[in-house]
């Protein structure tokens, strides 16, 4: 997907809130060949998190890159393995934005603790990259974005739970949506997205 960029944005940096998520409900129903499970999910973001910022046009200082996504992240690698780099590259092919951008990450979601940390944080570079470059990507093409990074980062786009089902051809998640007095079978029956 290639998107031509409309007016260039102005903006220069941005600090996005990268939250962790815990799961609700977990039910894993089956192993798949490639290693992966099967399972049905309900998530949602906590108001603890990590802070992304993001400053375009800089370089680090003594950077020896040759790529045009430059990193200052603290306590996280600087490397294949880093989502946030992973996130920024797919950016730069989705869009053929690549201007120099330097991230600083201050972490605050343990490494490896389940609670989501990396799929946060490449979601809130997409984001960020999307505010600074002016490429106004849409809903829709951010979560495809961050579905290619990370089968967990479209997770991160709402800001409410958020349901599951993940399977040999992907995930179908949609946003929880409750009605003001609507009780908790009549929401679980309406909800679509675990049929």
């Amino acid at each position: 997907m290639v998107k031509s960029l409309g007016p260039v944005s102005q903006q220069r940096t941005t600090t996005i809130f990268s939250p962790a998520k815990i799961n609700l409900f977990l039910a894993i129903t089956g192993r798949r060949s490639d290693g992966y499970h099967d399972l049905v999910s309900v998530v949602t973001p906590l108001d603890f998190g990590d802070h992304l910022m993001a400053e375009a046009g800089t370089r680090p200082p003594d950077a020896e890159s040759n790529s045009a996504w430059d990193a200052i992240i603290r306590k996280c690698r600087v490397d294949d393995s880093n989502l946030i780099l992973k996130a920024a590259e797919a950016f730069a092919v989705a869009t053929g934005w690549a201007e120099p951008v330097a991230f600083q990450l201050e972490k605050c979601i343990p490494v490896g603790a389940g609670l989501g940390g990396g799929s946060s944080n490449a979601t809130a570079a997409l984001l960020a990259l999307n505010q600074l470059s002016g490429a106004n990507l849409g809903r829709a093409e951010l979560a495809a974005l961050a579905a290619g990074v990370g089968s967990d980062c479209p997770l991160f786009l709402e800001d409410r739970p958020v349901s599951c089902v993940a399977g040999v051809s992907g995930s179908n998640c949609c946003p929880r949506r409750r009605r003001a007095g609507c009780a908790d079978g009549e929401c679980w029956s309406s909800n679509r997205a675990l049929e």
